[in-house]
């Protein structure tokens, strides 16, 4: 038995036996007239949840051959637009979906991530500056003058009453009664006649009625003043978001999807603002980027 040679384990088929010979290249879909034909149905089915599966051996070519069919029927057909999630403010849990034209999904995603950078860059400057700061001082200013008077009130009256008032930094009112214009410690006190203990009492009863009354105008003043510290800041850093913003809502000023959600994301960045304005910290600003698919 001779040894096979190499050279005939070639094939070598005749041209001869073969009806036509070309150099053009064939698609699989030619060998493949079914698959056409519903490949071909498909494009022109327009409505959604019509899917087709295509089965077959590993190694036929199955997406090459599709993919070799969409790029040629794609090559005159209109680009079609970007589809961006982005985060949805009311509902964490469903996503919002906007519709771009071809090629401003990237665009917006840029854009915005340029410009919040500079809103965590420009916030805690704006905090910073004289205009913010001397009218936070003037609030407080305002605040301590009012509650200097109210305090002060409360504390005449119970001089008046024959009592001493003070004010803990807890803010804590403890009366103290009088005599003579001394306070009474706490011994003296109890040495005084059961009678004039009594009515020391009543008398103190009735004057915290109206101390209490007083003290509550200066927790409203309290509560007024942190209300207006709140508007001082969000306007503060309101007029930093509308500057900032004021480009992109230009660009896509006729998406009425894109101005929402920009209004959204300026109302969660407004109510995440870091709680003390004045710090070196970085806002937490929660920020989702969109994504194109």
């Amino acid at each position: 038995m001779k040894e096979l040679p190499f050279t005939r384990l070639r094939a070598n088929f005749p041209k001869s036996r073969v009806r036509s010979f070309s150099n053009k290249i064939v698609s699989p879909c030619d060998f493949q007239p079914r698959v056409l034909r519903t490949l071909q149905l498909a494009l022109q089915l327009e409505q959604a949840e019509y899917n087709i599966y295509l089965a077959g051996a590993e190694g036929l070519g199955r997406t090459y051959m599709v993919r070799d069919f969409l790029e040629k029927h794609m090559a005159d057909l209109p680009r079609p637009d970007d589809l961006v999630y982005v985060y949805n403010f009311e509902d964490e849990d469903r996503p919002k979906l906007l519709r771009l034209r071809a090629g401003e999904g990237k665009q917006l995603r840029s854009r915005l991530a340029a410009c919040i950078k500079e809103v965590i860059r420009q916030i805690p400057h704006a905090f910073e500056q004289d205009g913010y700061t001397k009218k936070s001082d003037l609030l407080l200013q305002k605040f301590t003058a009012k509650r200097e008077a109210l305090l002060e009130k409360m504390s005449s009256l119970a001089q008046e009453k024959g009592f001493s008032l003070t004010v803990e930094e807890s803010g804590t009112l403890t009366l103290f009664p009088l005599v003579e214009g001394k306070v009474l410690t706490a011994d003296e006190y109890e040495k005084l006649p059961e009678a004039l203990r009594r009515q020391m009492k009543a008398k103190s009863n009735r004057l915290m009625d109206t101390v209490f009354s007083t003290s509550r105008q200066v927790e409203k003043a309290e509560q007024a003043l942190r209300q207006e510290e709140k508007e001082l800041v969000r306007n503060t850093a309101d007029g930093v978001l509308k500057k900032l913003f004021a480009e992109l809502e230009k660009i896509w000023a006729k998406n009425e999807q894109v101005q929402k959600y920009f209004a959204g994301l300026r109302c969660d960045i407004l109510d995440n603002l870091d709680k003390n304005p004045r710090s070196k910290k970085r806002f937490l600003v929660r920020i989702f980027l969109p994504a194109t698919p």
